[in-house]
């Protein structure tokens, strides 16, 4: 099967940039889960809104781009015209 190398290009620039976005939003939700946990032992302040709200961007931005990486690479295979590719 020959592969677009633009297509390809795509695809590899998405996954750097859902690597970068997935590991800020593991650190990000790591980092708010111990908030959260130091606050339940009284050791600690709870995370703020804004906080919980970033790790929610964060986490939504990694997901997306997850989303357009897998939708590239559905586009490189030859479905045949009785097949369909449901990406919601």
């Amino acid at each position: 099967m020959e592969v677009d190398p633009q297509v390809f290009e795509t695809w590899k620039k998405l996954y750097m940039r859902w690597g970068k976005a997935d590991r800020s939003a593991r650190k990000a939700r790591s980092e708010t889960t111990v908030a959260l946990i130091k606050c339940l032992f009284g050791t600690g302040i709870p995370p703020t809104v804004t906080q919980l709200d970033r790790t929610r961007e964060l986490e939504c931005t990694a997901d997306r781009l997850r989303s357009e990486m897998d939708a590239k690479i559905l586009s490189l295979l030859p479905l045949e015209p009785w097949q369909s590719t449901d990406l919601s």
